[in-house]
């Protein structure tokens, strides 16, 4: 048995074991709006195949699993996201203040997108932070 599976709890009470690797983004919600029931979803690679799936299991119970270099990103209401950079196709900020993450994930239902706060600069600050300023040409310096 691999020591590196993470345990998740789905909705309907059953347990699954994945490697943290098959789990592509992570994302907060609230399952019933009476009593502000928190819950997360996941999407998750498996053979290849894009599957979602509800969890009882708390957002920070699984994102506290998984490695620390994920992006966090807010959606609207408070909504989260765990994501890996990698998983980012393109940003596209709109005119609402929000800003469009299209993933390089398709599901049965076509790409997944996500709608978040951060603007396209926070993103890429995010992602690469060591290329947030490219160099201009004339603080280029030449050693003789």
């Amino acid at each position: 048995m691999n020591l590196n599976m993470i345990k998740l709890t789905l909705d309907n009470g059953k347990g699954v074991l994945v490697q943290p690797g098959a789990i592509q983004i992570v994302e907060s919600f609230t399952k019933e709006e009476k009593t502000k029931t928190a819950a997360c979803g996941v999407w998750l690679m498996l053979d290849n195949v894009v599957s979602s799936a509800i969890l009882q299991d708390q957002y920070e119970a699984v994102t506290r699993k998984l490695p620390s270099d994920r992006l966090q990103l807010t959606g609207k209401d408070g909504k989260k996201f765990s994501l890996s950079p990698y998983l980012i196709a393109h940003v596209i900020e709109r005119d609402d203040d929000m800003t469009l993450v299209r993933t390089t994930l398709n599901s049965a239902a076509g790409p997944i997108s996500l709608e978040v706060h951060e603007s396209a600069d926070a993103i890429l600050a995010a992602v690469s932070p060591a290329e947030q300023e490219a160099l201009e040409p004339d603080e280029i310096v030449e050693k003789p």
